[in-house]
């Protein structure tokens, strides 16, 4: 619109809350303020390598393909926050540590197939945007996601809540004389049998991150167990307390569900 020798933006434009990235829909010189968070996880993405001559000569690079999902569902996630209130645009928009963890989780996204480590990241990307907590922590627990293998995120889901798995996945069959993680462990993820040094090596990388105490083998001493009714009996049966620190607790869970009490984000993460 153009009043005398001036020209005043439209003012018609929807509440910027109720719309939706448009990701067909970008031009550089028109776009909307929610269209720009599109464009800059599209920046954070295209600072990733595509990859080699080859891997470009390939019907369909597997790299994009990667990038492509992230953009999406990252894209998508942060809409969902916007809309319901619990992240502000202009913050997210402006805030260089905000652009940073993009970067970041961007990079580590594209180097895994695995969806477990997907939804962390994407979990702790959210946490981090809208959470008052340091940009160091989010960067460090990103940093953990990437480091780590499934067997590191099985085994802390396991101890950080043995009474929620049990019940999410079944009773573990718990020796009176051994409950130490060495003997829980293959009990609850059977893939884990024969691979007692496999897993001691994760668990050593869980308590040097500060993440888990005791030692792998050692019995558990009593006051870490807890005692449960059986049902509809009268008899009790012991199990394990969790062995997961404060940090380990909290590592769980800002990888396992986007914490906002104004958005109930439905968690992904298999435990």
């Amino acid at each position: 619109m153009t009043t005398g020798n001036k020209v005043v933006p439209s003012t018609n434009l929807q509440d910027l809350s109720e719309k939706k990235i448009d990701k067909d829909l970008i031009s550089p010189l028109d776009e909307s303020s929610e269209d720009k968070i599109f464009a800059l996880v599209e920046g954070a993405c295209s600072l990733v390598p595509m990859g080699s001559v080859v891997l470009n000569r390939l019907t369909e690079n597997p790299v994009e393909k990667r990038r492509n999902e992230w953009r999406a569902q990252v894209t998508t996630a942060i809409n969902e926050l916007i809309e319901s209130n619990s992240l502000s645009l202009s913050a997210f928009l402006d805030s260089e540590e905000n652009f940073s963890l993009l970067i970041q989780a961007c990079q580590f996204a594209i180097k895994t197939h695995q969806e477990v480590k997907l939804q962390a990241l994407k979990h702790c990307l959210l946490n981090g945007l809208i959470k008052n907590d340091s940009y160091d922590k989010t960067h460090h627990f990103m940093s953990l996601v990437d480091e780590f293998g499934l067997i590191h995120i099985e085994i802390l889901s396991l101890v950080n809540n043995p009474i929620a798995w049990i019940e999410k996945h079944g009773n573990i069959p718990l020796d009176a004389h051994n409950c130490s993680p060495a003997a829980v462990v293959p009990r609850a993820y059977s893939k884990y049998c024969d691979e007692y040094d496999w897993c001691r090596s994760a668990w050593l990388k869980l308590e040097q991150n500060q993440l888990v105490y005791g030692k792998y083998g050692s019995p558990v001493s009593d006051e870490q167990y807890y005692v449960q009714p059986k049902s509809n009996t009268k008899q009790q049966q012991r199990g394990l307390k969790s062995s997961t620190s404060l940090l380990g607790r909290e590592f769980i869970s800002y990888i396992s569900r986007v914490d906002t009490s104004s958005f109930a984000y439905k968690s992904d993460l298999k435990s």
